[in-house]
């Protein structure tokens, strides 16, 4: 069973989503465990020693599989807090690499060439936080494979009076908004140019002709310096 979760959330779902089977598979585990050991002492009640023993092995792995995670999460907390007096972000990109590559991939929004505005990204929300721009538009996250004809035909045109300079767009919801249509893919080649691509996708630059002529500054600290 054990095994079968962890095939389940590796190639099928977010790797969260163990957790939601991890604690029931377990139980059932450990309530095996315990029925197998009574039918030994049931068979056997003069070798009760041996049945403890054999319970004492199996724990053994356990442990360990509970130490080496464990030990791994340990080591970033150790480096940076008590060695480095580094700061959250610090731990955040020691222990998810996702964060570190995001992170250098938002650095150019924060030059003080960049420019100034909201920013819209079709892919991970992360990318609003490191770069510290706000959402152009309401809907953020991952909602958009559930949108209604209705909603999706809204996005361009949203966009299109949001004016804002730097789109995102993942290589997974490329592929989406290319099969869903609806105006977004011709709105993305009329507008924008491609900018440059990270490990997940592509930044959109807006370009000259459709900038505001004096955009607002909309971000997530209003007295930082983009």
């Amino acid at each position: 069973m054990g095994l079968g979760l962890i095939l389940i959330q590796r190639f099928s779902w977010w790797q969260y989503h163990f957790l939601i089977l991890f604690p029931p598979a377990g139980i059932l585990a450990v309530r095996g465990i315990s029925e197998f050991m009574r039918f030994v002492f049931d068979a056997a009640p003069a070798l009760r020693l041996r049945p403890m023993l054999f319970a004492l092995v199996l724990v053994v792995p356990l442990v360990g599989a509970v130490a080496v995670p464990a030990g791994q999460k340990l080591t970033p907390y150790t480096m940076i807090f008590l060695r480095q007096h580094g700061k959250v972000l610090d731990l955040q990109m020691g222990i998810n690499a996702d964060y570190a590559k995001i992170h250098r991939s938002t650095r150019f929004l924060v030059d003080k060439m960049a420019l100034p505005g909201a920013i819209y990204v079709l892919g991970d929300p992360l990318y609003y936080h490191l770069s510290g721009r706000r959402p152009a538009l309401p809907i953020i996250g991952w909602p958009w494979k559930y949108f209604l004809q209705s909603q999706w035909e809204q996005v361009p045109k949203q966009l299109r009076a949001a004016r804002t300079p730097y789109i995102y767009i993942d290589k997974k919801n490329q592929r989406m908004v290319a099969r869903r249509g609806d105006g977004v893919s011709e709105f993305i080649e009329e507008y924008d140019i491609r900018l440059v691509d990270d490990h997940r996708g592509s930044w959109f630059l807006l370009r000259p002709k459709f900038r505001q002529k004096k955009p607002v500054l909309d971000c997530i600290n209003p007295s930082r310096q983009f």
